[in-house]
């Protein structure tokens, strides 16, 4: 995720630096972070290589110890703790994951570039509205503030994808599964939506502050993820459980 990140800072961000000649105001700290960058294949990267790199980390750790036996040496109290540990872990680490590169991004963007708050005449390029942005009303009041919102937005999505990779991992038995599967979630919704736009949304245009699609309202993005993390929580928890009576 870093690679995207450094990415975005050498090709996106430093090719910007000579235009910051004490005249020209529309090159930003907000406008130049990679979830308001123009360019925005860098975040549509950063989100599809989300889904694949939260599985690099302990949210398969649970899947390989089934498969292994070492989860039927665990004593029953031993099991519920390594389960709340490895629930924790697993989402902080998907989190983690997803928010940290996006913070590295955003200091790089306040240290080459001013902060200065943008507004509709300087940044008329930047086409920021409710519809394609959440919180916009932030963009031309608190921009830090929306960055920040941003950030622990996708990283919740990062812990989200981390338990959903985990639960078929433990479902199914096998790590291949655990790593691909938040992928394969998050391209096919990419396609449904090109396919189904008024039906489903795609986390690639959900969690991308510049949007190219518009957005479902926030209250059931909301309502989607608690139904979808509690599924997720829910499946390793019955899984686990199914795996001790085998």
């Amino acid at each position: 995720m870093l690679v995207v990140v450094l990415l975005h800072v050498t090709l996106g961000m430093l090719p910007d630096v000579p235009y910051l000649d004490g005249i020209r105001v529309d090159h930003i700290a907000v406008t130049e972070w990679i979830g308001f960058d123009l360019q925005n294949s860098y975040l549509t990267a950063f989100t599809f290589l989300l889904s694949i790199a939260v599985m690099l980390s302990p949210a398969t750790t649970i899947t390989e110890d089934i498969r292994s036996g070492a989860w039927m040496y665990l004593a029953k109290s031993s099991r519920r703790r390594y389960l709340i540990r490895h629930l924790t872990v697993s989402f902080i680490s998907g989190f983690c994951i997803a928010a940290i590169p996006l913070t590295v991004d955003a200091v790089f963007a306040y240290l080459l570039f001013p902060n200065i708050t943008p507004n509709l005449v300087t940044n008329y390029n930047e086409a920021v509205a409710s519809t394609v942005t959440y919180w916009s009303q932030w963009y031309y009041t608190q921009p830090a503030r929306l960055i920040v919102t941003y950030i622990i937005f996708i990283g919740a999505f990062g812990g989200l994808f981390a338990l959903l990779g985990s639960a078929l991992g433990v479902a199914t038995r096998r790590r291949v599964v655990a790593l691909i599967s938040p992928f394969v979630m998050v391209l096919a919704l990419t396609i449904g939506t090109s396919i189904f736009p008024q039906f489903i949304s795609s986390p690639v245009f959900v969690l991308s502050p510049l949007s190219p699609a518009y957005l479902p309202t926030l209250w059931s993005v909301f309502v989607t993820y608690g139904i979808t993390l509690v599924c997720a929580i829910g499946g390793i928890l019955f899984a686990s459980k199914h795996q001790t009576e085998l």
